[in-house]
C-alpha cells in the first residue's frame, strides 16, 4: 500500500481532479488552430543532402556516455490546509558503445514524500512517518501560503533530482576511458565543473548541451 493511502485510510482527504473531456478536446483544437496558423514550413520542395564541415577537434568519438534525469510529483492528500506530496526522481548514465547500442551503466532513484511536519496533524504525522520511508519536510509556515508553497515543494523536488543526477554523472565520470565522453544537460555543467576542477580528467563545454570527458585539458 502506498504511504498516502495509509494517510488517507486515518483521516486525510484524498485530492483528485478529473477534468471535462468536452474542455480538453475543445481547447486541444483550439491549441492545434492556433498552432497551424503561426506555423512557417521550414522544409525544401524535395529531400536533399547537406554536407557537414569536418570538424575532428569538436568530433564526439565512439564509445560516449549519456546522462538522463526525470521527476514529477503531486498532492495525493491533504489534512486540513497542508498539502501532502508524492514525489519521485530518477537519473541514470547510458552509454553507447562501438556499435551503436546503450547500455545502463549507473542508475539512481527516490520515492518520497514532501511535507510539513511541525504542521500536521499528530495522529496524521506519526501515520505518515510510519508509512513513508522517506519524507523530504519543509517548512511549516509555508503552508499558509499555497503558492510559495508549492513553489517550494517543486523547488525541493529539483534540489532532490540536481543531487542525484550529480551523483550519477561523478561515478560514470570515474569510469570512463581515456577519451570518452559524458554528455549531461546544461544545468550540471557548473556543479561537475567546480566539483572537477581539482581532476584534469573532467572538463565542461560551454554549450547548450555539455560533455565532460576524461581527456586533459591542453
Amino acid at each position: 500500500m502506498m504511504w498516502w493511502q495509509a494517510v488517507i485510510d486515518a483521516g486525510a482527504v484524498p485530492v483528485a481532479f478529473v477534468p471535462n473531456p468536452a474542455a480538453l478536446r475543445a481547447s486541444k483544437e483550439e491549441s492545434e488552430s492556433a498552432a497551424v496558423d503561426r506555423a512557417t514550413v521550414v522544409e525544401e520542395a524535395e529531400l536533399q543532402a547537406h554536407p557537414v564541415p569536418e570538424r575532428r577537434s569538436a568530433r564526439i568519438p565512439q564509445p560516449v556516455s549519456f546522462l538522463a534525469g526525470f521527476s514529477r510529483w503531486a498532492v495525493v492528500a491533504c489534512d486540513g490546509i497542508i498539502q501532502l506530496v508524492d514525489a519521485y526522481v530518477a537519473a541514470a548514465a547510458r552509454r553507447r558503445d562501438a556499435g551503436g547500442v546503450l547500455h545502463t551503466t549507473f542508475e539512481r532513484n527516490r520515492a518520497f514524500a514532501v511535507a510539513p511536519l511541525e504542521r500536521m496533524t499528530p495522529a496524521l504525522r506519526q501515520v505518515l512517518e510510519a508509512a513513508a520511508p522517506d519524507i523530504e519536510s519543509i517548512e511549516g509556515e509555508l503552508a499558509d501560503h499555497p503558492a510559495r508553497y508549492l513553489e517550494t515543494v517543486d523547488s525541493t523536488v529539483r534540489r532532490v533530482r540536481a543531487g542525484l543526477e550529480r551523483d550519477v554523472a561523478e561515478r560514470c565520470i570515474a569510469t570512463l576511458g581515456a577519451e570518452e565522453w559524458l554528455l549531461l544537460d546544461g544545468l550540471l555543467s557548473r556543479p561537475l565543473t567546480n566539483r572537477g576542477s581539482s581532476s584534469p580528467r573532467a572538463w565542461c563545454h560551454q554549450q547548450p548541451r555539455h560533455a565532460v570527458s576524461r581527456r586533459a585539458r591542453p
